[in-house]
């Protein structure tokens, strides 16, 4: 089965057991969720399931309904939660369940329902759904839930530690992290210090995940406080660092390195941490480590590292050591680039895939639109990588190397691309880094060489070709945000961007002039460049006027059209703020907005009123008086030689479009009410099969009252029957005491009968202290009577025999007196000794609690002298090794003592042979 057909599945069950929730279509939901969970597994691309198309939506709207529903069945629930955890592993459909379907409520609500069973599963699995729900989502403190949560999440965080804890220690963070309204209120509560003390204590905790939370909860909520300054001042923080720096390495799972990463990327803007990180001594060797994760470790976690490679690269000294040690392994720096063939490049890159540089290379390559946000991030770092080397200049001491990024970048730049494909965006995207990229190569005239030989004027012509017969930009600039497509406004980017770079590189590659001097004279391009000029991004106007600069040199540059498209575009721009302003918005219909809330982000509508006779555009005015002009003069013959030909071939074409893109615009709009009322028609539908959804319901909740009001009937009559018979007990026990007190009577009368009466009165009196109601009372005392009856003969024959045992008895009963005595004295004496037992007891739970609190300084002082014992053995090892080499040294040097007394001895015995020689010849002489 496919995924698509599983979701259709899914959906299709679920509209059969909200019709009729019998047990076999909750049977076959199950079923159809087990198979849509095994489709969402984790590594599983979830690319099928986008929430902007019906199906998902569906399915998506139908899950958390079945959370919303408060008679859903716990088995049912479980496997919901389980499939909505696989399906937020993907951030736009955390998003959309976070924002649109408002699914954060609906698990805060279940929570609640569910507080008097906090150990469930169901509870667990909730609140650790909720956890990643919330991770990097805005949470409104405006909310109603949001107070509730916060309580609910304090109260276990201080509790007893559960497998409720941890999820909560990370849903707080989520709440507190960025969110300045939450943090108020957490640290205004009454069990703030509770907290803070938990906190502490969890990191000291043996869970990373545990610790990664809890810091990160600190951080948000104490960083710039009191408690704060102690934690993270230049003593401790240190510490901490690796404490992080070991999640990220030692981390066994995906989130727990994200939160360690994103803990430190909020630390980096802290400018005090900032110091102290640039001081920290192992952070060179803390880094390496980092780099070495990213080729071993999946696609999130590899994404979180990067995002927090470049922020540390915002501090100049830790990006300068990145860059060597990105740049500075044995790897890249054996072979020279120069001498390198592509063939040579490829072999490098697969023979040494662990190598980071490699790894980042090797992750830019991925698509853009399978692995989100990893290969752009890759992107970024290796712009990063060589901006630092650019501008510090150390790219005579380290090879750039970059021969093997490069053909990435052609790869990335000459992939196909297809407007019908729901990528674009992200493709687009990741094509404007990679042209900022060689912008940055092109920065040092080594590497522009390599990127000269690397692209050509071809591959930069088609994809500004591409984008002006595709873009809507290009077809009408001054469309309204919906009309445009999502990739509209980067392919513009694509453009501004190809432009400068073929501005840098023309004296490089070959024709590169030609054809950029050509587009420049391309009055398509005009669109781009009023867009680039009338943006908000700083880098876009640059490039724009940069091009506007150049342009004006040549003769055939557009310069009319573009000041009428500029123009335009601020005219349009002031007549929505006009219409803003007097409140007369064209907008959609009112269902159609409500629709729209659900597939637009932003709740723009797709389309306004087009008819306005009232109101003129100023660029169809400008046109109109422009071809006026040029009208008179060839009518007149007058001033015929002002107006070149050029020029009246633009003006016509500029009109032939305008034209063009009115008729276009008029499509589109059709198009869009043709939408809007198949959203409509989709709409009725909906409403109608929750109205028949809401009347079986209304239906069952009559039933319901109508069975509950029978029940209360038949309750009613059960109690006053129980009221009735609650009477006749009362009298029949009445009548029990009224025996009880005539068998007292017999009793007296009957003096042979004493000792057994008096042994009957103590088990009657014991008895009555056993017993806790009445009904026992008059159980016993039934069983009395009929004991009492039934030995009635027996006893008036024994009379006599219990007359003469009568004295014999009456003796037995003062020697039992006297041990009564002798007992009662025992037991004063017990109880003495207990009141000496227990004072032994509270001094001994006293020593005790003093032992304990000895053993929590011990264990502080164990973790201390850990510590001294790690650096100890770290400072032995080194010791260790010093004193090898001080060992080599001394046996090298014994080695050259030994020689230098051989030679001496050798000098030695020459002296003596000459002094002889010379003793012996001198006599002679």
């Amino acid at each position: 089965m496919e995924a698509t057909a599983c979701v259709k599945a899914v959906v299709s069950a679920a509209n059969h057991y909200n019709n009729n929730p019998s047990e076999s279509n909750l049977v076959q939901l199950q079923r159809h969720l087990d198979v849509l969970i095994s489709f969402t597994n984790k590594g599983v691309p979830l690319k099928f399931f986008d929430p902007k198309q019906l199906l998902p939506t569906e399915c998506l709207s139908h899950l958390v309904n079945m959370l919303n529903d408060p008679q859903t069945k716990p088995t049912l629930a479980h496997k919901t939660m389980i499939l909505l955890n696989n399906l937020v592993q993907d951030s736009e459909i955390r998003e959309n369940l976070h924002s649109v379907f408002s699914l954060t409520s609906s698990l805060a609500a279940f929570l609640r329902s569910h507080t008097t069973s906090p150990a469930d599963v169901i509870t667990v699995q909730c609140a650790d759904l909720l956890q990643r729900l919330t991770y990097n989502s805005r949470m409104s403190y405006q909310e109603n839930y949001t107070e509730d949560l916060i309580h609910f999440v304090a109260k276990h965080v201080q509790g007893k530690e559960t497998d409720l804890t941890q999820p909560c220690l990370g849903l707080l963070a989520n709440l507190c992290r960025h969110n300045f309204s939450v943090q108020t209120h957490v640290k205004n509560m009454e069990c703030i210090k509770p907290v803070y003390k938990a906190l502490m204590k969890f990191l000291l905790h043996e869970n990373l995940t545990t610790v990664v939370f809890s810091l990160s909860t600190l951080a948000s909520l104490c960083l710039h406080e009191e408690l704060g300054e102690k934690l993270f001042n230049p003593k401790n923080v240190h510490q901490t660092f690796q404490v992080i720096f070991n999640i990220i390495v030692n981390g066994n799972t995906g989130m727990t390195r994200s939160y360690a990463a994103d803990l430190f990327i909020d630390l980096v803007k802290n400018t005090k941490i900032q110091n102290s990180l640039v001081t920290y001594n192992y952070l060179e060797t803390c880094l390496s480590q980092v780099l070495g994760l990213l080729s071993s470790s999946d696609v999130h976690s590899v994404s979180k590292i990067l995002e927090m490679l470049i922020a540390f690269c915002s501090v100049h000294t830790i990006r300068n050591m990145i860059c060597r040690l990105f740049l500075g392994s044995p790897a890249l720096q054996s072979h020279d680039p120069k001498t390198s063939t592509p063939a040579h490049s490829k072999r490098l890159l697969q023979k040494n895939m662990t190598d980071p540089f490699i790894a980042v290379v090797q992750w830019a390559k991925q698509t853009a639109d399978v692995y989100d946000s990893t290969a752009l991030l890759a992107v970024d770092l290796l712009k990063e990588i060589y901006e630092e080397v650019i501008d510090t200049g150390i790219s005579t001491q380290l090879s750039p190397r970059a021969d093997l990024v490069l053909p990435m970048v052609t790869e990335v730049m000459m992939s196909p691309v297809s407007k019908e494909d729901g990528s674009m965006k992200p493709r687009c995207q990741k094509i404007v880094k990679v042209i900022e990229l060689l912008l940055v190569l092109c920065g040092e005239d080594s590497t522009k060489a390599y990127v000269a030989e690397s692209i050509d004027a071809k591959t930069c012509s088609q994809l500004i070709e591409y984008q002006i017969n595709h873009n809507r930009i290009a077809v009408n600039f001054n469309r309204s945000q919906a009309d445009l497509d999502a990739w509209s406004e980067p392919g513009a980017d694509i453009v501004l961007n190809t432009m400068e770079l073929m501005l840098q590189s023309k004296r490089y590659i070959p024709n590169m002039d030609a054809v950029f001097n050509s587009l420049l004279q391309d009055s398509r391009l005009v669109p781009f460049l009023a867009y680039g000029m009338t943006s908000d991004s700083r880098e876009s106007v640059q490039i724009a006027l940069r091009m506007v600069a150049v342009g004006s040199k040549l003769q055939e540059f557009p310069c009319v059209i573009l000041g009428d498209t500029i123009a335009a575009s601020n005219a349009k721009k002031q007549e929505r703020l006009r219409d803003q302003d007097e409140g007369r918005l064209d907008t959609a219909p009112q269902y159609s907005r409500t629709t729209l809330q659900l597939y637009d982000k932003e709740n723009v509508p797709l389309h306004k009123n087009p008819v306005k006779p009232s109101r003129r555009p100023l660029s169809e005015t400008v046109d109109d008086t422009s071809v006026q002009l040029l009208i008179d003069k060839m009518e007149t013959g007058m001033e015929l030689k002002d107006a070149r030909a050029s020029e009246i071939i633009d003006v016509y074409q500029h009109k032939l479009q305008s034209l063009e893109t009115k008729e276009n615009h008029l499509q589109d709009l059709l198009e869009a009410k043709a939408l809007a009322l198949s959203q409509a028609d989709r709409l009725i539908l909906q409403y109608r099969c929750r109205r028949a959804q809401s009347e079986a319901e209304a239906h069952k909740l009559r039933s319901l009252l109508q069975e509950s009001t029978k029940r209360s009937e038949e309750y009613r009559e059960q109690l006053n029957e129980m009221m009735l018979d609650r009477e006749k007990l009362q009298d029949e026990m009445e009548l029990m005491m009224h025996e009880n007190k005539r068998l007292e009577v017999i009793a007296d009368e009957h003096k042979e009968l004493t000792q057994t009466f008096t042994e009957q009165t103590q088990r009657l009196e014991n008895t009555q202290r056993s017993l806790a109601t009445l009904k026992q009372e008059h159980k016993t005392m039934s069983e009395m009577h009929e004991m009492l009856r039934r030995h009635n003969e027996t006893l008036k024959q024994q009379h006599d025999v219990a007359s003469e045992q009568l004295v014999e008895l009456e003796e037995e009963r003062k020697n039992m007196s006297r041990q009564m005595k002798e007992k009662e004295g025992k037991v004063q004496e017990l109880s003495r000794s207990q009141q000496k037992q227990t004072d032994k007891l509270k001094k001994l739970e006293k020593e005790s609690n003093d032992l304990e609190a000895a053993l929590d300084k011990l264990r502080n002082e164990l973790a201390k002298t850990e510590k001294t014992k790690k650096e100890l053995q770290y400072q032995v090892n080194s010791l260790e090794v010093v004193c090898r080499q001080h060992e080599t040294d001394i046996r090298e040097k014994d080695t050259l003592i030994t020689n230098q007394k051989s030679e001496i001895d050798k000098h030695n015995e020459l002296a003596t042979l000459i002094h002889t020689i010379t003793g012996k010849t001198l006599p002679a002489t």
